[in-house]
């Protein structure tokens, strides 16, 4: 019986041998194909195409003039408290002086009662005729002493007592004072009208009419409208971009100080500016902010006429002042909507963009000055790309040789590209 059983086994078994081997050769040469129709990366094959477009500039030095950014509120040159000198009731009050009325030089603006001060004139008159009515009857009476004395065959001077000197000394005195009383009558006689000092401004009335006031009784205060005078803090790194010892050593009326023009604008009027120049520095540092201030000046800012096309300041306004400053040789200045987070810009090289560190020695609303970080000759990148990695490939669509060209050459690659993607939009489509 076993020899039966293994027959039977046998011819099984090889059928399972010529399976597994039949499987392996399939395999095989499935693999085999497989691998002989694998693909192959061509090299050198059609190139990548550059995605985004950017307007360039071409690095340069240059000279350019150096813009320092203030503050400061306006303040008149010339204010003054009109106070009275004499006691009396207001009878008169122009019309011009009340508040923010305008004035000229020499204008009667308030009167006080004359009534009293016109009898004590009166008086001191009426006491000049007397005393000097007095010292002409000394003066006779001296006279007739000295011939008493030659008459009376004396020898030797005559005594001070007999030719009556010291009564005529007196009555002399006497005829002073008495004019001088007059003088000072009339003095107080016209401090009873206030004229103005200077053509100017009032800032407030504290009096009124009827009102009884003394002297020293402050009437107004007033300001003269000739100039304007406004205080700029300076921020220590900026120092050295002014020219300080011109405006200690010349002073305010040297004309070389003229140099350093202010241009003045206020919220108020954002579509007017003032001009004024630097006329000296203050004394001091201010105590709260630490900060040197410089006084620049502008002429006749309060009166508003066709000069100044309506326009007028204010005392008390607030206003932001661009000093020009010293002239900076041989800098490269970059416009500073190409920096990025004030630490780094992109240069363009052979198709490409590369993040560049720089740093910053000055810079105003517009433009900043790279003093590390750029060579002269690179193209900076001046549209906005945002975060990208250096070797970003890019096409070059426009180039300018400083700022201005370079923002022409952006509103031109702007229109530029604006017209194609029209043209492109107008061109009609196959219909499916």
């Amino acid at each position: 019986m076993n020899s039966d059983r293994q027959i039977n086994v046998l011819p099984n078994g090889r059928k399972k041998l010529f399976v597994i081997l039949g499987l392996l050769v399939f395999f095989v040469v499935v693999g085999y194909g497989v691998w002989l129709t694998k693909p192959s990366v061509v090299r050198g094959g059609v190139p990548l195409m550059a995605n985004v477009s950017v307007v360039v500039q071409l690095l340069r030095e240059e000279d350019i003039s150096a813009t320092i950014s203030s503050y400061g509120i306006v303040a008149p040159l010339t204010q003054a408290t009109l106070v009275s000198r004499v006691s009396g009731v207001i009878e008169m009050v122009s019309a011009d002086i009340r508040d923010g009325g305008f004035f000229q030089q020499g204008q009667l603006l308030l009167t006080l009662d004359q009534a009293d001060y016109l009898i004590e004139l009166d008086i001191a008159k009426a006491q000049v005729a007397e005393a000097q009515s007095r010292y002409i009857t000394e003066l006779a009476l001296a006279e007739e002493a000295k011939h008493d004395w030659a008459r009376s065959g004396r020898k030797g001077d005559a005594p001070v007592l007999a030719l009556r000197k010291p009564q005529l000394s007196a009555a002399k005195a006497a005829l002073q004072s008495a004019r001088a009383a007059v003088k000072r009558s009339e003095l107080n006689l016209e401090r009873t009208k206030i004229y103005a000092p200077y053509r100017g401004r009032v800032l407030n009335l504290h009096v009124g009419e009827g009102q009884l006031v003394s002297p020293g009784t402050a009437l107004a205060d007033v300001y003269a409208t000739d100039a304007a005078e406004i205080s700029l803090p300076i921020k220590s790194a900026e120092l050295s971009l002014l020219d300080l010892r011109a405006l200690e050593q010349h002073g305010v009326n040297t004309p070389s100080v003229a140099a350093s023009k202010v241009v003045f604008r206020s919220q108020l009027t954002p579509d007017h500016e003032w001009r004024g120049e630097l006329v000296r520095i203050s004394g001091a540092v201010d105590a709260q902010s630490r900060q040197l201030q410089v006084v620049a000046r502008i002429g006749s800012p309060f009166i508003s006429d066709a000069s100044t096309q309506g326009a007028s300041l204010h005392v008390g306004e607030y206003l932001t002042a661009q000093i020009t400053g010293r002239i900076l040789t041989s800098t490269m200045a970059i416009p500073n909507t190409a920096i990025y987070q004030g630490r780094y810009v992109y240069v363009h090289r052979e198709g490409k963009v590369y993040r560049r560190d720089i740093s910053i020695g000055w810079s105003d609303s517009e433009r900043s000055i790279v003093e590390a970080g750029l060579q002269v000759g690179e193209e900076l990148v001046l549209t906005a790309l945002g975060r990208v990695p250096s070797g970003t490939l890019v096409e070059v669509i426009a180039q300018g040789a400083n700022k201005a060209e370079g923002e022409h050459s952006v509103g031109a690659a702007k229109a530029k590209k604006h017209k194609q993607n029209k043209k492109e939009n107008s061109v009609p489509r196959a219909s499916l």
